[in-house]
């Protein structure tokens, strides 16, 4: 049976459909939060990406002190999806840093332009679980106080 003629469109919608979420295969020693590796998530995108005549471009961008990366699918037939750029301030940093931070900046950029998500994401469980009443006071008090109107500010 031939295979239907398809569009660049089409081709896009099908590979944002059959992304699957990726697993954390990482540690980072700093805070200690799980996050996917940057060729664990290239190696889960790129067949579904190639299988519907689709490439990833991430393209190095550089404006006024800050870096960052600007991500677009390009289909076979030419037809760019652009999905924009993130960018951060590189004033300050060193090359190590800067390397650093383009490396998390492509892997977010990866994730959001291909709708996936990590597997640790607990859809706001954790934000939304109540705190201990303790607990809350001894974490509220400096915030109010930080926020008290002083004679000045009348």
């Amino acid at each position: 049976m031939p295979k239907e003629p398809t569009t660049p469109t089409a081709d896009l919608i099908n590979a944002l459909a059959e992304f699957e979420n990726v697993k954390a295969n990482k540690i980072n020693p700093a805070f200690k939060a799980r996050y996917v590796s940057l060729d664990a998530l290239l190696e889960a995108c790129k067949p579904v990406l190639h299988k519907h005549n689709l490439a990833l471009i991430q393209t190095l961008v550089s404006d006024e002190g800050k870096v960052g990366i600007e991500t677009s699918f390009l289909h076979a037939s030419g037809t760019s999806f652009p999905f924009g750029k993130l960018m951060v301030k590189a004033e300050n940093l060193t090359a190590q840093q800067v390397g650093g931070a383009l490396t998390y900046i492509r892997r977010q950029s990866i994730q959001t332009a291909c709708g996936i998500s990590v597997d640790l994401d607990d859809d706001g469980h954790r934000a939304s679980t109540p705190v201990a009443p303790q607990a809350a006071v001894a974490q509220s008090a400096p915030l109010k106080q930080t926020y008290l109107p002083t004679n000045n500010a009348r």
